[in-house]
């Protein structure tokens, strides 16, 4: 068994933890191994090819790290001879990496001395144990591989990146509105919102949608996954599966006053629309609306904070008379409406309850 760290976004393990206990039994055929939630994060024991799959099933998740070893290090020489002796072959295609560093209350903190001593030691293995040329030629394009060095209380974790870019990345779309929502935010928010009701019975609709993340996350757009031309994958021949998730909403709206953010949405699915939420607009489908507006702070807005979302939910409710209401709100904003429940989130720096109405 391998051990596997989930890093999950600030105050979202819990929803991290329910998706991947709802997505295990869909691709794998053995139990959910142990695992323990912990800040920031769930430690998880399985093979190796499981841990790597979840790269591709997890939605929520901002990265998935290999841990190699846990060891007392107090110093230098104790930190070269501990690398030094590491099988990199089982790890790297390329005799060097990029090594991402963090101190915490250690005698070791010095970062420059840190890589400059992590680096040594990496070429002392491969002097003695050369990578196949073959192999170096094959990955000679790809980036170097992230090994991440965390101290704490003189205590060293050593982990192996095995997601590259960062999950939350799901497209190649060029241009997001400004202070975008990570999509990994978008999905937990979703999920949360259709534990309310059955989403087969409704349209989805997003009235101020920017570059259209919620709708999209919806649709379960695929990601470009840096992890398809990562080594790592390609050496251990993970076999990418298939999605278990299939678009289930009636339809999909997607409504911006910026005509530039509906022209940057590439999908043929959904319905677009150039439309200011504040002058009226006829909508006659039973539908839920989910919707992130500006926070009135990187965005500015031209009223009293608190005044907007008053109105933004005036004209929700009186445009489309919506089942639900999910809406992303700062948490410096006191609310005089009732709630079915509320998800303290951090999106852009800025901390956000989303509401479920």
């Amino acid at each position: 068994m391998e051990e596997f760290f989930i890093i999950c976004p600030l105050n979202l393990e819990n929803q991290v933890l329910a998706e991947l206990k709802q997505k295990w039994p869909l691709f794998y055929t053995d139990d959910l191994p142990k695992y323990e939630q912990v800040s920031g994060g769930i430690i998880l024991h399985t093979q190796m090819e499981h841990g790597l799959k979840l790269n591709y099933i997890l939605r929520s998740a901002n990265k998935i790290l290999l841990r190699i070893k846990h060891q007392k290090c107090r110093d230098f020489p104790k930190l070269f001879k501990i690398l030094s002796k590491i099988e990199w072959k089982k790890y790297l295609v390329k005799e060097s990496a990029n090594f991402v560093i963090s101190s915490k209350e250690s005698k070791v903190f010095n970062t420059r001395k840190i890589e400059d001593t992590a680096t040594s030691a990496l070429k002392k293995y491969f002097n003695a144990n050369k990578i196949k040329q073959k192999t170096l030629d094959e990955f000679k394009n790809s980036k170097e591989d992230n090994i991440y060095l965390r101290f704490e209380n003189d205590n060293l974790t050593i982990s192996y990146d095995t997601t590259g870019e960062l999950l939350y990345k799901r497209d190649q779309i060029s241009y997001k509105g400004f202070a975008p929502l990570r999509n990994n935010l978008a999905y937990i928010m979703l999920k949360e919102l259709e534990k309310n009701y059955d989403a087969t019975k409704y349209a989805l609709v997003d009235p101020m949608c920017g570059s259209g993340t919620f709708l999209n996350e919806a649709l379960n757009k695929d990601r470009a996954f840096t992890i398809d031309s990562y080594s790592f994958t390609k050496i251990h021949n993970i076999e990418i599966p298939k999605s278990s998730l299939q678009d289930n909403y009636q339809n999909y709206y997607g409504l911006d006053l910026n005509e530039q953010n509906i022209k940057s949405i590439n999908n043929d699915t959904l319905k677009l629309k150039v439309q200011d939420l504040f002058k009226s607009y006829k909508f006659d489908e039973d539908c839920v609306v989910i919707t992130n507006p500006p926070y009135g702070k990187k965005v500015k807005i031209d009223m009293d904070r608190k005044a907007f979302f008053k109105k933004v939910l005036s004209s929700i409710n009186e445009t489309y008379k919506p089942k639900f209401i999910g809406i992303i709100i700062p948490t410096d904003i006191k609310v005089d409406f009732k709630y079915i429940n509320r998800l303290k989130v951090f999106n852009n720096g800025i901390w956000v309850y989303f509401y479920i109405l």
